[in-house]
């Protein structure tokens, strides 16, 4: 490890439920948080989501059943790099098309965002992209509340031109409804990974 370098510390999700692990992986998490501000999170099988042990993630959105089946999480994650680049890779122009900034869902573009401005250079943003996704809340239901940002999701309806054109072939490699059912299966994993990481 160089000089002057920190080293990263490892938060580990199911090792063990006794009282005094749980503690001390608090105590780790809580000066991950303060001292670093990064940390890596193993996750053991034991702290998966019912669904993911049973083979299958089902998720629920605006009255309409998607199955997305998948082993567990690591047999997921490589999906969701796929899935991810298939979307960063369309037109710039059909991205900026899907995004909500009311609920702050769909996508974010480069430099939109900025982490920490008193660090980095006046009017420069973050060098990345993004896209947010949320529990898919439909307007009709009783927990629907922009001002708390429950709400629905924004999801690509890609329209393919007549043409062989590069935006249309890079639209033919993108699947809607695939990247809809990958997505909401990660972040169910996701969320019951964080609701035990808190």
């Amino acid at each position: 490890m160089a000089a002057g370098s920190v080293a990263i510390p490892t938060i580990t999700l199911g090792e063990s439920k006794s009282e005094s692990a749980t503690l001390e992986q608090s105590k780790l998490l809580r000066n991950a948080c303060e001292s670093i501000g990064f940390f890596y999170l193993k996750v053991l099988p034991t702290s998966m989501s019912p669904s993911t042990i049973a083979s299958t993630s089902t998720s629920i959105e605006h009255d309409h059943e998607y199955e997305y089946e998948y082993e567990d999480i690591l047999h997921l994650l490589p999906r969701v790099f796929q899935q991810s680049q298939a979307f960063f890779d369309l037109p710039l122009d059909v991205k900026q098309k899907i995004s909500d900034p009311v609920m702050n869902r769909g996508y974010t573009g480069m430099e939109e965002e900025t982490l920490d401005p008193a660090r980095q250079r006046k009017g420069r943003g973050d060098t990345k992209e993004g896209y947010y996704i949320g529990d898919d809340v439909p307007v009709t239901d009783s927990r629907y509340n922009p001002a708390k940002l429950s709400g629905p999701n924004i999801w690509p309806e890609i329209e393919i031109g007549g043409g062989k054109t590069k935006t249309d072939q890079r639209k033919l490699s993108f699947d809607s409804r695939e990247w809809r059912s990958c997505m909401m299966a990660y972040h169910k994993e996701m969320k019951h990974i964080s609701f035990q990481l808190v």
